[in-house]
């Protein structure tokens, strides 16, 4: 089967269909004589190895992307600094085997991708360092960035465009904010309220248990001293008539 294979100009792939595997070794004079069993057994056995030499390949690009990303993010100023894969190759980056042993058809497409998405990180990360506030407008705010060598990696208008995004967000964070201390605010002070009137009912409702304990606790007192509720009734309005007479 090897020897046949290698007589054709039929290349395995993962994506390889039966009929056309079938129709492209049909031309050899051997071929035609074999079981349709064999072939399928064969056809089978050449895609399997195709696609795990794809997957393979795959494993081996994505582990050399991630080196390769790596080394940019190490030397990041360097990375964005470099208008393009030729002036970057001059600068440390290319010493880093993460660059050497990325594949030469991969490198630029790598590193226009990270580039394009890490430019504006860093303007971003530039607005943060230098403290830029929600009150400043973009002439207060250039001077303190323009002289690091970052503040040169985005175009004028992107940077421009990137600030005024950058105090909205400010913005809207510290309405957001205020709005959000408000809220907790009244809560709380919702809370308060309810506490007290809670802690004066309980007061009142304690008042009332004494009250009635103490009325129990006469009561029980006149019990025992052999009075009742009408002999205590009866010396009290003596007393008053007795007064009424002197």
């Amino acid at each position: 089967m090897e020897v046949i294979m290698k007589t054709q100009e039929y290349a395995a792939s993962c994506e390889m269909e039966f009929d056309s595997f079938v129709a492209a070794l049909d031309k050899d004079i051997e071929w035609p004589e074999t079981e349709e069993m064999f072939r399928k057994f064969v056809f089978e056995s050449i895609k399997k190895a195709a696609v795990e030499a794809h997957e393979e390949a795959q494993r081996k690009l994505k582990k050399q992307k991630e080196r390769f990303l790596d080394n940019l993010k190490h030397y990041r100023e360097d990375a964005l600094l470099s208008k393009t894969v030729e002036e970057a190759a001059e600068t440390q980056l290319a010493k880093h085997s993460g660059w050497t042993e990325a594949p030469e058809a991969e490198r630029e497409a790598w590193f226009l991708e990270y580039v394009q998405k890490e430019g504006p990180r860093s303007f971003i990360d530039l607005l943060k360092n230098y403290d830029v506030q929600s009150s400043m407008e973009w002439a207060d705010a250039m001077p303190l960035l323009q002289d690091d060598r970052l503040y040169e990696v985005l175009e004028a208008q992107q940077r421009q465009q990137l600030f005024s995004a950058y105090i909205a967000k400010l913005k809207k964070k510290e309405e957001e904010t205020g709005d959000e201390k408000k809220a907790k605010k009244a809560k709380k002070e919702k809370k308060e309220k309810k506490q007290k009137k809670d802690k004066k009912r309980s007061r009142s409702r304690s008042r009332d248990r004494d009250s009635k304990r103490h009325d129990s606790a006469k009561k029980d007192k006149r019990k025992k001293d052999g009075e009742s509720d009408s002999d205590d009734d009866r010396k009290r309005k003596k007393t008053r008539d007795d007064s009424d007479t002197e």
